[in-house]
């Protein structure tokens, strides 16, 4: 992944990355995302839980 915030400018591809990681599941106990503290991951992984889990906010 290139350069950018994880908030907008890269979100589709952190998605992206995070959605093909999630298929070879069997191959990562942990991904760990480093980033500036300026981030607001919570945002992020509800969002990408989401994404794939319908009923993660019902």
């Amino acid at each position: 992944m290139n350069n950018g915030c994880i908030c907008c400018t890269v979100r589709g591809d952190l998605i992206h990355i995070l959605s093909r990681l999630m298929y070879r599941r069997d191959k990562f106990d942990r991904i760990l995302i480093e980033t500036t503290g300026m981030a607001n991951l919570l945002s992020e992984a509800n969002e990408e839980r989401a994404a794939n889990d319908p009923e993660w906010f019902s």
